[in-house]
C-alpha cells in the first residue's frame, strides 16, 4: 500500500509537471532567431538615397530659393502671399490650385481641385504643404520625390523627380 501510495504522488508531480506551459514563447526548431539582413540592407539603401537627395536640394534651395524654410518632414516652402488668419485644418476641404514643375522650371501639369485632408488623394509633400497654410494664401513647395510621386512617378511625373509646387488654396 506504501509503494502504491508514493508511485500515486511522484505520478501526479509527473502530470502536473507536464501540464505546465512555458514561460516565454518558443521559435518553433526551424526557425532561428538571428535579424532579417535583406530587410536592414533594403533600409539602409533608402536612408542612403535619401540622403543623397536632400543633400542635393539643399543645394538647389539655397541657390534659387535662399529664402524657403526646410520642414520637419524633409521638403522646403515658402508662403507668398497672406489672405487671412484661418488656418487649414485636416478635417477642412480646400478649393486648391496649383501649377506643378520639375526642377528645371518646366511645367509639369496644372489642376485646381477639392482637397480632401486625410484621404491620399494627393501626395504626401502637398497635403502636409497645404497644412501649414491659411485660406486664400498663395506658397511654393519643393518637394523630393520620396514625398511627391516616388519610385512609380505617373503619367506627367517621372520616377525619381523633385518637383515644384506653386499653390494658391481658397
Amino acid at each position: 500500500m506504501k509503494y502504491f501510495f508514493k508511485i500515486s504522488i511522484l505520478l501526479i508531480l509527473c502530470f502536473l509537471y507536464a501540464c505546465k506551459k512555458p514561460a516565454a514563447p518558443q521559435l518553433p526548431s526551424n526557425k532561428g532567431n538571428t535579424p532579417d539582413s535583406t530587410k536592414y540592407f533594403l533600409t539602409q539603401i533608402n536612408s542612403d538615397i535619401i540622403a543623397h537627395e536632400d543633400s542635393i536640394l539643399s543645394v538647389f534651395v539655397a541657390e534659387n530659393f535662399p529664402d524657403f524654410r526646410k520642414t520637419k518632414d524633409g521638403f522646403w516652402y515658402k508662403i507668398i502671399s497672406k489672405k487671412s488668419n484661418r488656418k487649414i485644418l485636416k478635417t477642412d476641404t480646400a478649393l486648391v490650385r496649383y501649377k506643378l514643375y520639375n526642377l528645371y522650371n518646366q511645367q509639369l501639369k496644372s489642376e485646381n481641385f477639392i482637397a480632401h485632408f486625410g484621404k491620399k488623394e494627393m501626395t504626401i509633400g502637398l497635403e502636409q504643404g497645404l497644412l501649414l497654410m491659411n485660406k486664400g494664401d498663395s506658397a511654393i513647395f519643393v518637394v523630393p520625390w520620396y514625398l511627391a510621386f516616388g519610385a512609380k512617378g505617373n503619367e506627367t511625373v517621372k520616377p525619381y523627380t523633385s518637383i515644384i509646387y506653386k499653390v494658391t488654396v481658397k
